[in-house]
């Protein structure tokens, strides 16, 4: 039947959201933040609320930031207890496009718009994950942790079978659904270029990807965002430079892909030193695209650095333009 507590749970949220406001409250009670969507890739229909980042009160729970992105993105629901989504009103497109994987026979939706369980299939209905595992439990007793990611996928065959995890109900998995967890955390880099946000989402919708493929769609964010580092003493540039290919792109120290640094903005305490690690072409002088410098302390030589098309100078009392580029400013 439709809940209807989800009003006066969605107004609590409201509250105490902004509770966490008032200065004080925050620093009792806290914050988190969690990334939440709804996907139908096993009817062919893509995702139904694209991954939303939500800042929510510590202590919330997997039903607190359904409700959430449910209430902000105006969309009504009927929910069961112990906590589970049995339908979702308005987001059907009425066709299905099954993915290969799926032997069950597609029969009709709702007719209404509206999404839940016994559509199409008999085994059908919203599943929930959290960090790429199955629930065991209603989503009000999850309680979540910052940068937890919860996904409603829609089950047409098997309850669960499609969605490529271990289910534990009928038979075992369809497929291998490869942990896109990270892959949905770096959506929200910041200074993440839309290209590569798409080209991520189209890789997190796509059930089948691979490992490799969810590899280069994490580090497509990364690369896009750029790579800022602040040095506190002169010479500390590569240093940091290889610390972060190592912490930020999974690399291996010693083994170091330069081609990744594509934007590049360097600040605090740059010295010649640095500048001639910038323009080494034996590390990232020919892959970096977009320099800014303006947060450097002294200014120095970028000559030879082919890839440049962007540039941005120290913000120093005089520069002179023609000595980092020896005169070729091409």
């Amino acid at each position: 039947m439709k809940i209807f507590r989800k009003k006066a749970l969605a107004l609590l949220l409201s509250v105490l959201m902004c509770l966490s406001l008032i200065p004080g409250a925050a620093a009792a009670a806290g914050t988190i933040k969690v990334i939440v969507d709804f996907e139908g890739y096993n009817l062919g229909q893509g995702f139904y609320v694209e991954p939303k980042q939500l800042e929510l009160p510590a202590g919330s729970t997997a039903e607190d930031a359904t409700v959430a992105l449910l209430s902000q993105e105006g969309i009504t629901y009927s929910a069961g207890t112990p906590f589970y989504l049995s339908r979702l009103d308005g987001v059907d497109s009425g066709s299905a496009d099954a993915p290969d994987y799926i032997t069950e026979l597609i029969g009709a939706g709702s007719g209404n718009g509206s999404l839940g369980e016994f559509d199409y299939t008999g085994t059908s209905g919203w599943m929930i994950t959290v960090n790429h595992s199955l629930l065991s439990t209603g989503a009000d007793a999850r309680v979540l942790s910052d940068g937890d990611v919860v996904r409603w996928q829609f089950t047409v065959q098997g309850h669960g079978a499609d969605l490529g995890l271990s289910s534990g109900f009928t038979g075992g998995p369809l497929y291998t659904h490869e942990d896109k967890t990270d892959l949905l955390r770096a959506l929200f880099t910041p200074d993440a270029s839309d290209s590569a946000k798409s080209a991520a989402l189209d890789t997190i919708i796509n059930p089948t990807a691979t490992a490799g493929e969810i590899a280069a769609a994490r580090l497509g964010l990364k690369a896009s965002a750029g790579i800022v580092i602040e040095t506190t003493a002169g010479g500390q540039f590569l240093s940091l430079l290889q610390e972060r290919l190592v912490s930020d792109f999974g690399q291996t120290a010693g083994g170091y892909d330069y081609s990744v640094v594509k934007k590049l903005k360097l600040s605090g305490s740059v010295t010649a030193a640095d500048y001639t690690a910038i323009r080494n072409t034996s590390y990232a002088a020919n892959y970096i695209e977009e320099l800014d410098l303006s947060g450097a302390s002294a200014s120095g030589a970028l000559n030879g650095m082919t890839a440049l098309r962007s540039v941005i100078l120290p913000n120093l009392a005089s520069v002179n333009t023609l000595n980092y580029f020896n005169g070729d400013t091409a």
